[in-house]
């Protein structure tokens, strides 16, 4: 439901010439922005909130329209475009029928526990948002308002991890049912493999940029009971240890895919070289014969070293800086906070 709404709404946007991303900041973060400040307006003298602890409210609510346009993205242009470039690299296209949502039967199953998760983490910090915020308690009509922007962070949220395993599945599938041809002239200098890194790094990325609501995590945490801040600290290493595991995991598989089909290829080369080398050691033969193994032997030397890893340089930054992000925000936090005290 969720998807379906971001998807309308983006597509209304681009029928009127308004680009995905600002779409998305104008219906999905533009109000929260002005339910947030019109609250803090309000009650601006019994708030006792420092301003970092505003500021990185601000900044964890952003991710309410960055998750949009993240999952608008990972749907309409991410898988699309990597289940078309795709199609060359298969030599068994009948056997590798793709579906772009995968998990959507399984959806269910990660997003109603993680919201439960999220909404009573959120009902325990009510002490902060009493003493902090201002809140006149469990029936402030604001409270009601925060809650549904929560849920639907939330929900973005769990979106977001489903689309890293609904990554993973498509390649789990090519994995298990596909042929690859490892192309050592493919103009990415990696036998065509490239566009598996491309959609896992992508994805990993999206992913990472949750890390916005850390800093505001971790304030709360601080605020309600020190000893939580053990807890966050050590949820948001496992966040940061996911999002690599999200990039390697399938990779992985690519890898291991990718040596099987290169390695059976050498071996058919190999074998056609030593048919080829006792013709022109004992038979006579034409030029075309001599020109056919050199093509061959230049060509299993190109194909032996060519790199199974899906991935460059550009692309391994890339994935240093997801897996840091959360840590990052963490350094944020700590220097806003220190300097603002």
């Amino acid at each position: 439901m969720v998807i379906g709404i971001i998807h309308k709404i983006v597509n209304w946007g681009i029928k009127k010439n308004i680009k995905p991303l600002i779409t998305c900041f104008l219906i999905f973060g533009l109000p929260v922005y002005f339910i947030i400040s019109i609250y803090l307006l309000l009650r601006s003298n019994n708030i006792n909130a420092n301003q970092n602890e505003i500021f990185f409210l601000y900044t964890a609510i952003s991710w309410v329209w960055i998750g949009a346009i993240s999952i608008w993205y990972y749907d309409k242009k991410l898988v699309v475009n990597f289940i078309s470039n795709i199609q060359p690299l298969l030599k068994n296209k009948e056997s590798c029928n793709f579906v772009p949502d995968s998990i959507k039967k399984y959806r269910k199953m990660i997003m109603v526990p993680w919201v439960t998760v999220v909404i009573v983490a959120y009902l325990l910090s009510m002490d902060y948002m009493v003493n902090r915020l201002a809140f006149s308690g469990f029936l402030d009509l604001f409270h009601f308002l925060f809650m549904l922007v929560i849920v639907i962070m939330a929900a973005l949220t769990g979106i977001g991890f489903c689309g890293v395993i609904n990554t993973f599945v498509l390649i789990y599938k090519v994995y298990k049912h596909c042929d690859l041809v490892v192309d050592p002239y493919n103009i990415d200098e990696l036998g065509g493999l490239s566009i598996f890194g491309h959609l896992t790094i992508r994805t990993t990325m999206l992913f990472s940029t949750g890390a916005l609501c850390v800093p505001i995590l971790i304030i709360i945490s601080r605020a309600l009971n020190p000893a939580f801040s053990i807890g966050i600290y050590s949820l948001i290493g496992i966040f940061s240890l996911f999002i690599l595991l999200s990039f390697i995991a399938p990779n992985y598989l690519v890898y291991k895919k990718a040596k099987i089909e290169k390695d059976e290829g050498l071996v058919m080369l190999n074998d056609k070289l030593r048919f080829l080398s006792q013709q022109i050691l004992y038979k006579d033969t034409d030029t075309r014969v001599l020109l056919l193994y050199n093509d061959l032997r230049n060509y299993y030397q190109d194909l032996k070293n060519t790199s199974l890893f899906p991935f460059n340089t550009k692309i391994f930054i890339s994935l240093i800086s997801s897996v840091i992000f959360p840590a990052v925000m963490i350094f944020v936090e700590k220097t806003i906070s220190k300097f603002a005290g």
